[in-house]
């Protein structure tokens, strides 16, 4: 297995597993050939084409200019890494920028940038959080039917609202599902809501308070690439209420469907 750093203007942009390579057929078209033939490689992507520096020009094509390294795979990961968190790398170890931010004028130090990923990377397993909590729930009312209630902002305020109607005594309460129709639902089952949307949300914040204690704790830049939202936690980083929880779910049979 060989991997390579892709370099445009002292710029990494691409890492390559073993690269597809091209030539230019003597009637000009690109085609796949073998390293030893090779004037350019595709991109990771698939879809430009790139010319390594050094070797013949493409005839009537536009290209660009690369440099090829080659590197470890444990090097690679963690370019792979950076670049998909939106990292503007310049081509030494030392110095990493992101695109979307003001432009750090200072090279930054090497467990700096390990931070930095964690940073951007819990920054978007929180959002992941935030938007399983807005997917909302399904809820079996007292007759059978599955009702789908989203829990966006308004929606948790919504229930707030539902359960003081409740506890003044209403007995019939209006409210809707997810793109239905304002109807009137029981107390069991407005009940049943609010209780299924706590625990749902409970459950998910605190799966992400424990997942960002774990990631912490992590010291590689390719380990914290890895995490994605829903993977299982080592229980030694897992808070006592998300064991609780999960050991509560996994009774009622439900643990796989709250954490969806």
């Amino acid at each position: 297995m060989n991997f390579y750093k892709v370099v445009l203007d002292d710029k990494i942009i691409d890492v390559l597993e073993n690269p597809a390579w091209v030539k230019q057929s003597k009637n000009g078209l690109i085609v796949l050939c073998e390293v030893s033939e090779a004037i350019g490689i595709v991109s990771s992507n698939s879809e430009t084409i790139l010319h390594i520096e050094g070797k013949p020009p493409f005839s009537n094509v536009e290209y660009q200019d690369v440099i090829l390294a080659d590197i470890t795979e444990d090097e690679a990961e963690e370019l792979k890494v950076l670049l998909n968190l939106g990292a503007d790398i310049t081509d030494s170890d030392e110095n990493v920028e992101w695109t979307e931010d003001e432009v750090i004028e200072e090279p930054i130090e090497e467990d700096a940038t390990l931070a930095e990923v964690k940073e951007r990377h819990l920054e978007k397993l929180s959002n992941d959080c935030q938007n399983t909590i807005y997917s909302g729930i399904n809820v079996t009312l007292a007759d059978g039917t599955v009702r789908h209630f989203d829990l966006e902002i308004e929606d948790q305020l919504n229930l707030l609202t539902l359960s003081t109607l409740v506890a003044t005594g209403e007995t019939s309460i209006p409210y809707h599902a997810s793109d239905e129709l304002c109807t009137y639902y029981s107390v069991e089952d407005i009940l049943k809501i609010i209780d299924t949307a706590t625990v749902f949300k409970t459950y998910h914040t605190s799966y992400y308070n424990s997942l960002k204690n774990w990631v912490m704790s992590m010291d590689s830049i390719a380990e914290v690439g890895n995490v994605v939202y829903g993977v299982e936690i080592p229980p030694e980083y897992c808070s006592e209420v998300l064991l609780e929880l999960m050991q509560k779910l996994s009774a009622e049979g439900v643990v796989n469907e709250t954490a969806e």
